[in-house]
């Protein structure tokens, strides 16, 4: 069962007053009184348990209801809802600059006047709904912003379909020479930033977005602006931004990695035909004298020349 709404109700006719808060009670409201925007004021404040302010407009001597819902709302966050037995325009107007959730004219029936107030309770709940929303969405957003722009690796943000770029971080500037402006708003792909060095390895990281919605260290060659190719790794993951299809790549640069492994591999060619061609006996041995490697010379007048290199 939905709990009691406690009302503040502003009304200068005392009468009437005590007339529309029977009928309120009578639709299971709980109702404050104030006949003076002063009042008013001092009952907000005194009140910590209200749900909406039902105010009258034209409050007689003294500040008018626009004046006292002004500083109700400085003070609390609360609903609104305007009475007033005028419809001009001119006094309509004057609620227009508050934020205020209807207006209601005096002497509606109690069934209307319900119905605008469970409106209005409904309409601001929403919109605290969306604030908390968009507040929860903004320190989302500012977590990831900082960890978009602070990581150290090229990162980007691109459209799925087309390569256009997003956004891009200092990493992705550093290393490619190409500045932000420079950047977004072009693609890696059909536009004069040249990036890739193999279309296959392009063609393969769309495939693999394509078919498995990722791609994780895929090994590809890219350009920077000064023409020099580095190797690295990329890993992307779809994402949405603003409603459109986009994908975040985080670019690993391995190129020194990639050399070490190459010398070491021509090293070890080069040893190995040394080893393989030497005119002398050569073999390995272990710390503990176990043999791993052993080169037997050729037969020199029918003799074998024995040599040991530990």
């Amino acid at each position: 069962m939905a709990s009691q709404k406690t009302l503040l109700l502003v009304e200068d006719d005392f009468i009437l007053s005590m007339h529309e808060a029977l009928q309120l009670e009578k639709s299971g409201y709980s109702v404050v009184q104030a006949h003076s925007g002063e009042k008013a004021i001092e009952a907000a404040r005194n009140s910590q348990l209200l749900d909406l302010v039902l105010m009258d407009i034209d409050l007689g001597k003294g500040m008018d209801g626009t004046e006292a819902a002004e500083i109700i709302l400085k003070e609390q966050d609360l609903p609104v809802l305007f009475l007033s037995s005028h419809t001009e325009s001119e006094i309509v107007e004057k609620t227009e600059r508050i934020t205020n959730y209807g207006y209601v004219v005096k002497n509606s029936s109690i069934t209307v006047l319900d119905a605008s107030i469970k409106m209005a309770l409904k309409l601001f709940n929403a919109q605290k709904a969306l604030e908390k929303a968009y507040a929860k969405l903004a320190t989302s957003e500012e977590k990831f912003a900082k960890i978009f722009f602070t990581q150290p690796d090229p990162v980007t943000i691109s459209r799925i379909d087309d390569g256009t770029f997003i956004e891009v971080n200092a990493g992705f500037t550093n290393v490619s020479g190409f500045s932000r402006e420079e950047t977004i708003g072009k693609s890696s792909f059909i536009s004069g930033l040249g990036l890739w060095v193999n279309m296959d390895e392009r063609i393969e990281f769309k495939k693999q977005m394509d078919e498995k919605r990722e791609v994780n260290s895929l090994e590809v060659h890219l350009r920077n602006k000064d023409g020099e190719v580095s190797t690295v790794l990329l890993s992307a993951r779809p994402i949405d931004i603003e409603g459109e299809s986009c994908q975040l790549i985080i670019a690993k640069d391995i190129t020194h990695q990639k050399e070490l492994e190459n010398a070491i591999v021509e090293s070890e060619i080069r040893f190995r035909t040394s080893f393989e061609n030497a005119p002398i006996g050569i073999s390995l041995t272990e710390l503990d004298g176990r043999m791993s490697w052993q080169r037997c010379p050729p037969i020199v007048g029918g003799m074998t020349t024995q040599g040991y290199v530990a």
